[in-house]
């Protein structure tokens, strides 16, 4: 009997494309981007690098059929993966040609590795979509994955204490982002508990 068993899915290749491609944004950002220390370069960076990370997870989980012995509810990690990843490589698909592109005159090839950068997270954000399009079938659940990529994003943009201790409003955003943080925990842990008694 074989040890691995290739699957030929449309949605194989789906995971073995947007993982090529999360891999190639950050190997060629990591390279010759130049980006320096600091918020948005790191963020993009993580973005890719965690979804490379969660898709080869999910591929090497399900190609050795793993799934009975994973931790979690397998039933529903696979999708949850892939809108986060398709969330947090559509953020750095904006953020990062925003900050790395848009008026930098960078020598030639810093500026390719950026451009190439920004093409395959583009790709990976796409590949990702196409996941997520066949399984989201429902508003709410699509929505909490966008309410937890703005609450990942706002707690980035808020890392600097000084401007974070002078806007009373950004208190009160972090204060119900905390509560809803707080309370989908409470949620996710109900589940874990039901999955267990079963």
């Amino acid at each position: 009997m074989p040890l691995i068993v290739l699957p030929t899915s449309q949605l194989l290749w789906v995971r073995v494309a947007a993982l090529l491609f999360t891999c190639v944004a950050f190997s060629v950002t990591a390279h010759g981007a130049w980006l320096g220390h600091g918020g948005a370069g790191d963020w993009c960076i993580f973005c890719w690098a965690f979804s490379f990370a969660c898709t080869l997870l999910v591929l090497l989980v399900e190609l050795f059929g793993l799934q009975a012995r994973a931790p979690v509810s397998w039933t529903n990690f696979p999708i949850t993966v892939a809108c986060y990843a398709c969330l947090l490589c559509l953020s750095a698909s904006v953020i990062f040609p925003l900050f790395f592109l848009k008026y930098q005159n960078s020598p030639g090839e810093v500026r390719d590795h950026r451009i190439a950068a920004t093409v395959f997270s583009c790709l990976a954000t796409v590949a990702y979509m196409g996941e997520v399009a066949g399984y989201m079938a429902t508003a709410p659940g699509l929505l909490k994955v966008c309410q937890t990529s703005v609450a990942c994003i706002i707690f980035l943009l808020v890392s600097d204490p000084v401007t974070y201790d002078q806007h009373a409003a950004l208190k009160w955003c972090m204060a119900v982002y905390c509560i809803c943080y707080r309370q989908r925990g409470q949620e996710v842990e109900g589940l874990h508990r039901e999955a267990s008694r079963d």
